[in-house]
């Protein structure tokens, strides 16, 4: 089921997909959920991170883990150290949730979830259109 996001829209025409993690991620901030709000947002930074390396013909290496793609993706200078920052930014805080049984709170989520959109609007930027202007982020009233 497909569900709508007031921020990430914008992302609907590269892959349905990434706007319906982030929307979920939303929803879950919404819900007070903090944890599964950045394991969601942890989901949608990597499929965009093979979605960038796919756009970019960089080959799939089967079984590829998040930072190998990220580093690759920064040794080819396809993404900025900006970019990189933003990506292990939301890794490290999903990992240290799932393996390190870390309880996140919402200030660290909604942190996140901007982080995130400044992804999207980057790709968005980049591989679509250069002049595209954000809307100011929403943090209330998804539904």
């Amino acid at each position: 089921m497909e569900i709508q996001s007031a921020n990430f829209s914008f992302l609907h025409e590269h892959d349905p997909q990434l706007v319906n993690l982030a929307a979920r991620a939303e929803q879950f901030f919404l819900d007070n959920d903090s944890n599964t709000c950045i394991i969601t947002l942890g989901r949608f930074a990597e499929r965009l991170a093979k979605i960038i390396a796919s756009n970019t013909g960089l080959s799939q290496i089967p079984k590829e883990a998040q930072l190998e793609l990220i580093q690759r993706l920064r040794r080819e200078a396809i993404i900025s150290i900006e970019v990189d920052d933003l990506f292990h930014s939301i890794r490290k805080a999903r990992n240290d949730i799932i393996h390190e049984n870390r309880n996140a709170d919402s200030h660290e989520a909604l942190t996140l979830l901007k982080e995130a959109l400044y992804l999207g609007i980057w790709f968005h930027r980049t591989f679509k259109d250069k002049d595209f202007r954000a809307k100011l982020f929403v943090y209330r009233d998804w539904e």
